[in-house]
């Protein structure tokens, strides 16, 4: 029986296939036929033109695109655009859905470095005060205490800043752990197979999968199908790392070492980039 069912969806994928192409085909190629026709009638009524040859009237009429022509072309777009041709297997869905989940990671990435705004401005007056305290004279310090008089609403962190800036951390945070389990996932063969067995004992394509989830509670993963009654779960608690693995590969990063905080950022024009290069800028995480 399954084997039988399987035969019918691959004849009906079979079959969608050749109605979708066929029907692009034959839209795009009338409006290609239009087209040509339009671009011989001007090529020749312009050399008709400069021998005192005059062209029939109304002869572009037979080259103009019709509503009915540019309809069944979109159509014939947005039906291929959409159609779903494959029976998508576990491997490919998880290799999309790590790669948007990866998307979501630079999103949250983007959001997080727009709300360190205000913890940069508390860094750079971190080397000023740090910069007077080494000069052990008042002089310095009077010059950190002018700048923060000058700079107040600058330097002063408003609880609306922290909490925009400790949510981004957990959005951040949230949205690698994912992209971390379905990468996890798609980089595991046993894991696929097991994904794809889950999906098989259901008769179930990927194809027909909505959006996967990770519980970082209990370390699952789970998608829904939308047309069965099933879940696919699949447990990633054995690739969780430790804290410390995480911090200590976080300053070999460009993402640390050019910050704020990795040692070049208030070094002068001149010399910011050799300090970079000799803090291992380049260093792709």
């Amino acid at each position: 029986m399954k084997r039988i069912l399987t035969s019918l969806c691959l004849l009906a994928s079979a079959q969608a296939y050749a109605n979708e192409l066929d029907n692009l085909v034959q839209a795009s190629k009338d409006l290609r036929d239009i087209f040509a026709t339009g671009i011989a009638g001007v090529g020749g009524a312009a050399w008709y033109a400069s021998r005192g040859s005059i062209a029939p009237n109304d002869m572009a009429i037979d080259a103009y695109i019709t509503q009915v022509k540019q309809q069944a072309y979109n159509d014939a777009l947005e039906a291929m655009k959409t159609a779903d041709f494959s029976d998508m297997g576990a491997q490919t869905y998880w290799d999309q859905q790590a790669a948007d989940a990866m998307n979501d990671v630079n999103d949250a990435v983007d959001s997080y470095v727009e709300a360190a705004s205000a913890l940069i401005t508390v860094t750079e007056l971190v080397a000023r005060a740090e910069e007077a305290q080494q000069a052990n004279d008042q002089s310095g310090a009077l010059a950190v205490q002018n700048y923060i008089v000058e700079n107040e609403l600058a330097v002063e962190l408003t609880d609306t800043e922290i909490e925009t800036y400790n949510q981004s951390l957990d959005n951040l945070h949230d949205s690698a752990q994912q992209a971390a389990a379905f990468y996890a996932i798609a980089g595991d063969s046993a894991m696929i197979d097991d994904a794809n067995d889950q999906a098989a004992s259901y008769t179930a394509s990927y194809s027909d999968a909505s959006d996967a989830f990770f519980d970082n509670g209990n370390g699952m993963v789970s998608v829904d199908f939308l047309t069965h009654d099933m879940v696919v779960q699949l447990d990633v608690t054995g690739f969780y790392i430790s804290e410390v693995d995480v911090l200590t590969q976080g300053e070999d990063t460009n993402f640390y070492i050019t910050s704020p905080v990795g040692g070049c950022w208030f070094e002068p024009a001149e010399t910011r980039q050799q300090c970079l290069t000799d803090a291992g800028y380049g260093y792709e995480p």
